[in-house]
């Protein structure tokens, strides 16, 4: 292993509760407040019993976002993991804490969850046996999607992320009071398997919570497009919280210009992934021109028939997506200057909400005969302010008085030493 010599002390008592305790403690009443307003102004405000139809809406758009960025982050962990990564070391840590967002996620789920095991079909068409009898197409899936193995697959993915994200949480952590190097090479060892457990859970769980929304429609690189929005999403909140962390007088000497300089092109070369993948389905499925493939982007796409503002949210998704933050990070210097690297990793962020809402918002159709535009409004809003509260001060608690560098890694000395050439 690399054990280049490092001049830079780092401070051991560094953590999450050097950061002020109102600011901790913050996001669980504030994070239940929005949700509970959030669902209280959809349900009495929207007639015709449409209230929870666009709450569950609104509520799956932005969990959907939240938990690409831990999923992402859990991938940074495990990926620089499995090619032995020594320059990212240094800020492994804090990828591991927001990776632990998982378990709130995954218990803020379980009210969807169990909506669907109810019987409900206000977000899932497939919930309603009518609508299965009526189709040949969705009898013929009813063996994946119905809500007894929709709630047990739920389970799965709920035990497969949790447990990747505690394992390699607590193992960096027992390797900061043992100083074992052998806890490093346990943690690249078990990264090959971890990584196709990843892989899978995340593929299915896309799946089944978001193109099964649209349940005659299918396509087989919807996961992969999903992956590849989670790891720009968590790399553009690894450097806003990095940056963050640094302005409030952490991980100074730790990570530094040369570090943000590789995330920046990482997520440089993580939006370009995703354009692939995202281009790819579609002139797939414009190519073939199957009715079952093509009504995905019949609203998303509009035409001369359709005029109701998708098509602009579509041209806004690839200007925001790709175009602009392809030329705006494809300069060197910008990926080495705080400022502009800030920017963009907000952009990109916010972007990444853009994206989800496309794939979600359209299957909020409460009249079939007219198709509906896009619509945000407060419960959108709220729905976001709550989800992402709760999930960050859960990470705050869980990854408080925890050192957030990986201080007995024997890989530190070559993070701290690291040049970009």
């Amino acid at each position: 292993m690399h054990t280049a010599t490092n001049t830079i002390q780092i401070d051991r008592q560094q953590s999450l509760a050097d950061i002020p305790l109102a600011v901790r403690s913050l996001g669980f009443p504030v994070g239940i407040a929005a949700l509970v307003v959030s669902f209280l102004l959809s349900y009495f405000t929207m007639s015709d019993g449409q209230g929870l139809a666009y709450f569950l809406n609104a509520y799956l758009i932005a969990f959907m976002f939240v938990l690409s960025i831990s999923l992402g982050c859990l991938f940074l962990v495990f990926v620089t993991l499995l090619t032995r990564a020594g320059w990212s070391v240094g800020m492994r840590r804090v990828a591991e804490m927001i990776a632990q967002g998982v378990l709130p996620l995954m218990i803020l789920f379980l009210p969807v969850a169990l909506s669907v095991l109810m019987g409900s079909s206000a977000l899932f068409p497939w919930n309603d046996p009518s609508l299965v009898h009526d189709s040949e197409l969705l009898q013929k899936k009813s063996g994946y999607l119905n809500s007894g193995f929709f709630f047990i697959r739920y389970l799965v993915y709920s035990a497969v992320f949790i447990g990747l994200a505690r394992y390699y949480f607590r193992t960096s952590l027992k390797q900061d009071s043992s100083g074992d190097p052998e806890l490093t090479l346990q943690m690249e060892r078990t990264s090959t398997w971890g990584a196709y457990l990843f892989a899978g859970s995340l593929t299915f769980a896309a799946v089944d919570w978001m193109m099964s929304l649209q349940p005659e429609w299918f396509s087989t690189i919807f996961g992969v497009y999903y992956f590849a929005g989670s790891a720009v999403a968590s790399l553009a909140f690894m450097i806003i919280v990095l940056m963050t962390l640094q302005s409030r007088g952490l991980l100074r000497g730790v990570v530094n210009v040369e570090h943000f300089h590789d995330l920046g092109k990482l997520m440089f070369g993580f939006t370009c992934f995703w354009a692939y993948i995202a281009f790819s389905q579609y002139f797939l499925i414009w190519y073939a021109n199957i009715p079952e493939e093509t009504r995905f982007y019949l609203v998303r796409q509009g035409g001369q028939e359709l005029e109701t503002g998708w098509p602009y949210v579509s041209l806004a998704l690839i200007a925001g997506c790709f175009v602009l933050p392809f030329v705006g990070l494809m300069s060197r210097t910008i990926k080495r200057n705080r400022t502009t690297l800030f920017f963009w990793a907000i952009f990109i962020l916010g972007m990444r909400y853009v994206d989800m809402y496309w794939l979600i918002r359209p299957n909020y159709q409460p009249n079939p005969e007219a198709i509906l535009g896009p619509t945000f409004g407060l419960v959108d809003i709220l729905c976001l302010i709550g989800i992402f509260f709760i999930w960050l001060g859960s990470i705050v608690w869980i990854a408080s008085n925890r050192p957030i560098v990986a201080i007995s890694d024997p890989r530190l000395p070559e993070s701290l030493a690291f040049k970009n050439i």
